[in-house]
């Protein structure tokens, strides 16, 4: 593979994105080829700290310059879908710091499709009108041509058998990111804010638990004590049998009388004062 090429730059740009932030398929392909739509990612949705200055358009002076210190990028969201208007999250920008020496890092990566993309002609009147995510500069993916891609490199990247491979998807780094932020003991409202949930819902669905742990928590189990009781357990007065004699009671005038019989006695006690 020519990583060096636009072609797998942006899909190392695309793939890196998706494991940092998240997203979903549909935030960063179409269905079909097709005009760009507005509110979708475009080079403008990135803006760059580089070395400490905050910087809409960067050169590829700055580009290249860019340190671990104080650096990093932010992606402005758009139409999401469960927010297609930008009401929720376009406000809430997704922070991908820089690291030159980790294994993956997205704003890395973004680095590479900027310098690329400048190399093929971007220029900060044109970011705006640029698909972000694409298999050349100017086109936008759709899904075929990145699930191909994604299986291609599954299967000889990975070395996946096509059977394993149906495991996976496009959208398995939204669950991978929130498997592992769940496993890093993240709060669960991070988690939602990070995955940008509306839902607690969406939260248990996705953010599952470790089998490790799992066997965990299991194992711990079997050695406790358990002496909880609900209330459904505990000793109760049954109102049946008085209910039904109160029933007889009243209807053989039983009660009735008792009743005029302490009302005799109640004025006799009084007349007694």
């Amino acid at each position: 593979v020519a990583w060096d090429t636009y072609f797998w730059t942006s899909v190392m740009a695309t793939f890196s994105v998706l494991a940092e932030t998240g997203m979903r398929k549909g935030d960063v392909s179409t269905p079909a080829a097709a005009a760009l739509r507005k509110g979708r990612l475009t080079f403008a949705s990135v803006r760059w700290l580089i070395n400490g200055e905050r910087v809409a358009a960067p050169s590829l002076e700055q580009l290249l310059s860019i340190g671990a210190s104080r650096s990093g990028c932010w992606i402005v969201f758009g139409c999401l879908k469960n927010d297609a208007f930008g009401e929720y999250f376009g406000s809430k920008p997704a922070w991908l710091p820089y690291a030159a020496d980790a294994a993956r890092n997205a704003c890395r990566a973004l680095v590479s499709l900027e310098i690329a993309a400048a190399r093929d002609g971007l220029t900060a009147a044109r970011r705006s009108s640029v698909p972000l995510f694409g298999p050349s500069m100017g086109r936008e993916w759709y899904h075929s041509k990145l699930d191909s891609v994604f299986v291609l490199l599954l299967r000889c990247g990975a070395g996946l058998s096509v059977t394993a491979c149906e495991a996976y998807s496009v959208h398995s780094f939204r669950i991978y990111l929130a498997c592992a932020l769940y496993a890093a003991k993240c709060p669960p409202e991070r988690i939602m804010a990070i995955l940008r949930w509306k839902s607690e819902e969406a939260l248990l669905i996705y953010a599952r638990m470790n089998d490790d742990e799992r066997t965990e928590w299991v194992t711990k189990s079997m050695t406790q004590h358990v002496d909880s009781t609900v209330a459904a357990n505990l000793p109760r007065l049954d109102p049946d049998e008085w209910v039904a004699a109160l029933q007889e009671g009243i209807r053989n005038g039983s009660v009735g009388a008792a009743a005029r019989a302490a009302d005799a006695a109640a004025d006799r006690d009084a007349d007694a004062l």
